[in-house]
């Protein structure tokens, strides 16, 4: 039954977590400038520090099995444009704030919304709408009205770190959303597991670099005119304690649960309306340095009233492109197409039940582009007669009658395959259950069992192409053999725990596992007298009856 219900209540978390995402965030920025102008943190330092302190708070929480991720994470071509991105955005983000107020900042960056319209435009084969431009007019003049109150040289800076920062967010946000190992795993811990990693890859890679610099640095002295040596922290700064204060604190309160906050929220929300609740960060930002400002801690003192006019039209102008993307008229449909429309939107549901709500794993399946699977279950989507029997065939052939992880018959298509066996002389059915699996699935984590699945299906493919090959119940499968008698049954019997012994490499983790099967099987008609017979045993067998 389709669980809609559900579908509810991921949206409703997917929105707690963008809310945390931006809080956190809104305290980090502030902090960050608290710490800038009273105790001269350095901007590069400070924040290799509060990564690899994230990330070591991340794996610890993750417990065993991190090293799963690491190879595979760093063969990934995501992680390396996430990496970078982020190290980027952290950079220009934090150096804006050596010129103006965290708000003021904030609200130039919101140039990230019309940067995440233009890189889904280009990566992703999303639409930009003509009413678009609206709110693009909106968002630009707001930040100029901001710009207006600098001086030259700092409007240009500011606004180069800007777009450098909001293009950097905008990326990172399409990364998240598409990145195919976060997408694969199914609980918290592993995703703690899996961010945690990206983290760790990040600021390892950020220290040899910053460090190399530094090093270059203070060899050549100010004797050397480039910009980006110059702009290197000195080695000195390496051990300002300021810095690891600023990196315990940031890392182990709000790195952690903030890189966890904008995975879930990017992979739970659509991209617009994270954008949207992306659009109120300002004025939490506000609210948060009025706070410091009370305390003691802050000047916002130059923080003006066209200032804040100026958000209140970047922010209407993020919020009529949230409201044209996402409360747009349905297009005109007629009666048939509105029903090919409700017909695809089932069979989606039904889908997403079936690969865990894992939006990119289904549009592949059925072929189709994720903004179209996004239009379908918004009943948004314009589809002809020949689009739905593309989009019916492909949910039977991949996903109804064959299981998603393996690709082998799924225990629906089983019966049928035994009917078109009923003329054959001799059917041996062969049951096997992979010993252990459980404790593998715990120790290396549930997508290294997964990979262990596919690994043992390809082998019983690729050996028996002519047989039935099902899988049922996690870790049993079922071998159906045509016109096999029952000596030659007890043969195979052998032959294939053979082949399951034989050792297994998984390209996750670079580990070798060596694993076994029970086997049990029937005949017919030396076991069975009738093909009846062997369907309904079968069946008990699979459903567990």
């Amino acid at each position: 039954m389709i669980n809609l219900e559900k579908m509810k209540y991921h949206y409703k978390i997917g929105l707690a977590f963008g809310l945390l995402e931006i809080l956190l965030t809104a305290f980090q920025v502030v902090f960050s400038r608290y710490s800038i102008l009273e105790y001269n943190i350095s901007p590069a330092v400070s924040i290799i520090l509060a990564l690899m302190v994230g990330s070591f708070v991340q794996l610890a929480y993750a417990g065993p099995g991190y090293g799963l991720f690491f190879i595979k994470t760093l063969k990934n071509i995501n992680t390396w444009l996430y990496t970078v991105m982020q190290i980027a955005m952290n950079i220009a983000g934090i150096y804006i704030l050596i010129y103006i107020t965290t708000t003021e900042a904030f609200f130039i960056q919101r140039i990230g919304i019309i940067m995440s319209l233009l890189l889904g435009f280009l990566f992703l084969n999303r639409s930009i709408k003509s009413v678009d431009f609206i709110g693009i007019g909106l968002i630009l003049f707001g930040i100029g009205i901001v710009l207006s109150g600098f001086d030259k040289v700092t409007m240009i800076t500011v606004a180069f770190l800007a777009l450098i920062a909001g293009t950097m967010n905008a990326g990172r946000r399409i990364i998240a959303e598409i990145h195919p190992i976060y997408a694969k795993t199914s609980n918290n811990l592993e995703r703690v597991r899996c961010t945690g990693v990206i983290t760790l890859v990040s600021s390892i890679l950020f220290l040899i670099f910053i460090f190399s610099l530094s090093v270059i640095k203070t060899k050549v002295g100010h004797d050397v005119d480039i910009y980006i040596i110059n702009w290197a922290p000195t080695l000195d700064q390496f051990l300002n304690k300021h810095n690891f204060y600023y990196g315990i604190i940031i890392g182990f309160f709000i790195i952690p649960l903030d890189t966890l906050a904008f995975f879930r929220a990017n992979q739970l929300l659509k991209q617009e309306t994270f954008i949207a609740l992306g659009a109120i960060t300002p004025f939490i930002i506000l609210f948060t340095e009025i706070a410091f400002s009370s305390l003691g801690l802050l000047d916002i003192k130059h923080i003006t009233a066209l200032d804040l006019i100026a958000g209140v039209i970047i922010v209407a102008g993020a919020v009529q492109i949230m409201y044209s993307r996402i409360y747009s008229d349905k297009p005109h449909l007629s009666k048939q197409e509105k029903q090919y429309v409700r017909d695809a939107k089932v069979l989606a549901l039904a889908g997403l039940e079936m690969v865990d709500q894992k939006h990119n794993k289904l549009a592949n399946l059925l072929n189709i582009n994720k903004e179209m699977l996004d239009n379908i279950l918004n009943e948004r989507a314009v589809l002809s007669r020949k689009d739905m029997e593309k989009i019916r065939n492909n949910f039977a052939k991949r996903i109804a009658l064959f299981d998603s992880l393996t690709g082998l018959d799924s225990r629906d298509h089983f019966k049928a395959n035994m009917r078109n066996l009923a003329d054959a002389s001799f059917i041996s059915v062969i049951f096997l259950n992979i010993k252990d699996f459980s404790p593998i699935n715990e120790q290396y984590g549930h997508e290294a069992g997964d990979e262990l699945l596919q690994h043992i299906a390809t082998r019983l493919n690729n050996r028996y192409p002519h047989a039935y090959i099902t899988r049922f119940n996690g870790d049993d499968f079922c071998l159906v053999f045509a016109n096999k008698n029952k000596y030659q049954m007890r043969q195979l019997e052998r032959e294939v725990q053979s082949i399951i012994a034989q050792p297994y490499t998984l390209d996750l983790t670079g580990i070798t596992l060596a694993i076994s099967a029970t086997v049990e099987s029937k005949n017919y008609p030396e076991d069975l007298r009738t093909v009846k017979e062997l369907l309904d045993y079968s069946e008990d067998k699979i459903y567990g009856n």
